[in-house]
């Protein structure tokens, strides 16, 4: 039996499923329909991942007014009914962008090829993730690769050659159809499905990147695709290619990694493959990273 969440102060824990009372969700229903796979925020810290199929529900089906919610927990907290609850459904508001065109010059071959902990390439790994969270994959290649085909993505080759990955964002962005889009980079195994639900659903304003102390990490980021993309392509156009100065220039906001503990230690959300040592240590640090549902598009 579920635990059905709606009283004041109630308590939820990261990765259990709960019902919620619709009392806590009366602002967002009064716009529109809940659906699964929807991501809600509740205050400023609890984020939860609607799973659909009501208690005695048919497949597929929503709860109706009234009646309780079924989600999963991603970031936990204390559930209050005045609490401001934000919405994104990632199947119409959300793309996802997979930076993998750099020259793996310190790997010494295509790093897109090693092995991640799970099996599959980086490269496979990467799209996978990304299909978990939304149907809009974008995969930023270089300037040479657009016939380059990957399963499940859209080739977005470089428009400006060896200009980094803030070339290849602005390149992405330029054809993303998405509103809202996370960001990270085929050498990152540990980044997870549920981090990028967590930033997408936690941007305000122009977007948010990570931050551990004083060290800025600009990928993974949320972003604005309307409101950050000019400035973006003017930095780019400028010469001016270090990412986290043009993330920075347009407004984002750097979150503290420790605040998204929930998800997993920093250490692993945020590794790095550089070097082939770096590749062969990806088991014990990333195994499997199999958080999240498939999409509803994907069953």
């Amino acid at each position: 039996m579920e635990r059905e969440i709606g009283q004041e102060g109630r308590l939820v824990r990261p990765g259990e499923v709960v019902a919620v009372r619709s009392g806590v969700l009366d602002a967002v229903r009064a716009r529109e329909e809940v659906t699964p796979g929807d991501l809600l925020a509740l205050g400023d810290r609890v984020v939860l991942q609607v799973v659909g199929d009501p208690p005695g529900g048919a497949s597929g089906s929503v709860a109706a007014p009234g009646e309780p919610v079924r989600v999963r927990v991603l970031v936990g907290g204390e559930v209050r009914d005045g609490d401001p609850v934000r919405r994104l459904r990632p199947s119409r508001d959300l793309a996802v962008v997979v930076l993998a065109g750099g020259r793996s010059t310190r790997f010494g071959s295509d790093k897109r090829r090693a092995r991640a902990g799970d099996g599959r390439t980086l490269l496979e790994q990467a799209i996978w993730k990304a299909r978990q969270v939304t149907g809009e994959v974008l995969l930023s290649v270089g300037a040479h690769e657009g016939t380059m085909a990957a399963a499940g993505a859209i080739t977005v080759a470089d428009e400006v050659p060896d200009a980094g990955p803030l070339g290849g964002l602005v390149a992405s962005l330029g054809v993303c159809r998405a509103p809202v889009a996370v960001v990270f980079a085929v050498d990152q195994p540990g980044v997870t499905a549920d981090l990028l639900r967590v930033l997408a659903i936690r941007r305000e304003g122009p977007g948010v990147f990570l931050r551990h102390g004083e060290d800025l990490h600009p990928l993974p980021c949320a972003l604005d695709r309307a409101v950050v993309l000019s400035g973006l392509a003017s930095a780019l156009a400028s010469g001016r290619r270090a990412l986290h100065r043009a993330l920075l220039a347009v407004g984002l906001d750097a979150v503290e990694v420790a605040s998204l503990a929930d998800l997993g230690p920093w250490e692993a959300l945020l590794t790095n493959v550089n070097e082939p040592r770096d590749a062969e240590s990806l088991k014990d640090r990333c195994p499997g990273n199999a958080s999240g549902d498939p999409h509803p598009a994907d069953r």
